[in-house]
């Protein structure tokens, strides 16, 4: 951990650390006080022994919040790695699913919220009624961020971008499909990408106005889609895609939990697109942390028990009226 390594550390107090980690996180005194429930005079004596410990000022007032100086970037990471062991080292042995009460935070992209999290939360309470969850959006830029900050246990979804750093399971493949009304000039003939970033596209955006994984894949081919309109929920898309000339982009497992290939008046077709994965990530230092173990292996079983879809490119579905 850099510097620490030249200091005594029998004249270090944990709680030092803690205090550290929790005003990196919050960027205010304040906030972090409130998080570890002290007082903001208690946090601010904590830091001016952690800064005489380390020989620096750490954090710097400016612009109502405490800014970290170089070298407090340089401890975070490895602070935070060292604080997450030790949590698990002290983690009880014992702990049972069946009776004891934990909360998992996870933060998960529409996708895998519709496909996982009712099967997830069934499953939780046969084996684990204690167990709570707090479900958040995945938002890929700030992904990280959380994770570092211990906010969020897991994220889950497609994340073509998250980090190496991070340890990591592949839950399942998916395939992009176009949705269309039955009668639209796309149900019929070949269906090329060109053709359907020329169509009338719905596309549904994150809540950062982030770009979709589809639009890199096109980017990527030289193509983009003409965008008639965006919205920032699915659940307005099939009754607009029924009575419109618009078509929508939705992975297959999404389609098959919310029933569009049941649907009379729709049809779906598969991109010509190579499958995405969708993937589980955490924090490494949780790795070997009992009940975060546990937790993983529950999401893996909820996603093996998920049918598996068709992924053979221009496959085609949906009912004929």
């Amino acid at each position: 951990m850099g510097g620490i390594t030249a200091v005594n550390l029998a004249g270090v107090d944990l709680k030092l650390l803690v205090v550290f980690d929790a005003v990196m996180s919050e960027g205010s005194v304040t906030r972090a006080g409130t998080r570890l429930g002290m007082t903001q005079p208690a946090v601010s004596n904590a830091l001016g022994r952690l800064r005489h410990l380390l020989k620096d000022e750490l954090f710097v007032r400016a612009q109502g919040s405490m800014r970290p100086t170089p070298r407090a970037l340089e401890l975070t990471g490895p602070l935070r790695q060292a604080l997450g062991q030790i949590e698990a080292v002290l983690d009880p042995s014992d702990f049972d699913p069946a009776r004891d009460a934990r909360v998992f935070k996870l933060a998960m992209s529409d996708h895998a919220t519709i496909t996982i999290l009712p099967r997830l939360v069934k499953q939780l309470e046969t084996i684990a009624p204690n167990i709570a969850l707090q479900v958040r959006p995945k938002l890929d830029w700030c992904v990280a961020d959380l994770l570092d900050g211990h906010e969020i246990d897991f994220a889950l979804g497609v994340i073509p971008d998250a980090p190496v750093r991070y340890s990591r399971i592949t839950l399942f493949e998916d395939v992009y499909m176009c949705a269309m009304r039955r009668d639209h000039p796309l149900a019929r003939g070949t269906l090329t990408l060109a053709s359907f970033a020329a169509a009338k596209n719905l596309a549904v955006r994150s809540a950062d106005r982030s770009a979709n994984l589809i639009d890199h894949m096109l980017e990527s081919r030289g193509l983009q889609r003409r965008m008639a309109l965006t919205v920032d929920q699915f659940c307005v898309v099939p009754a607009i895609i029924a009575n419109t000339e618009l078509v929508a982009t939705v992975l297959r497992r999404k389609a098959q939990s919310l029933g569009l290939f049941e649907r009379a008046d729709l049809v779906l077709r598969q991109l010509p697109l190579p499958p995405v994965e969708a993937i589980l990530i955490w924090h490494p230092t949780m790795t070997h942390h009992k009940a975060h173990r546990w937790m993983r292996e529950v999401l893996v079983d909820s996603c093996c028990a998920v049918a598996p879809v068709d992924l053979r490119v221009g496959h085609a579905a949906g009912r004929r009226a």
